[in-house]
């Protein structure tokens, strides 16, 4: 686990940035970081991700290897882990350039 600084000097989304991506018409939201939500989460608990799940648009988090896509769009597989009734789970995520 990460130290509470640099939790708090995490980058995030904002509303805007999310509203952005949806109105973009975005299947999947991926990221190389721990959330999208600015840290500390307050009582209103993780607005912006209701806001995709509320969509159908799943969100992956803190993916490596993103710097050697050389595509601005993939063929994206998330193989999950065969775990029965949770809400989140590790995948080996697979992008495929064409």
């Amino acid at each position: 686990m990460q130290g509470e600084e640099y939790l708090a000097n995490s980058p995030y989304l904002t509303f805007e940035a999310t509203n952005w991506l949806i109105n973009r018409g975005v299947k999947l939201v991926g990221i190389d970081f721990w959330s999208i939500e600015k840290h500390p989460i307050g009582p209103e608990g993780e607005p912006k991700h209701v806001l995709l799940f509320n969509r159908d648009i799943p969100l992956l988090h803190s993916l490596t290897g993103l710097a050697k896509l050389t595509r601005e769009r993939v063929f994206f597989i998330g193989l999950p882990l065969p775990i029965a009734e949770v809400d989140s789970m590790p995948v080996r995520a697979v992008a495929i350039e064409f």
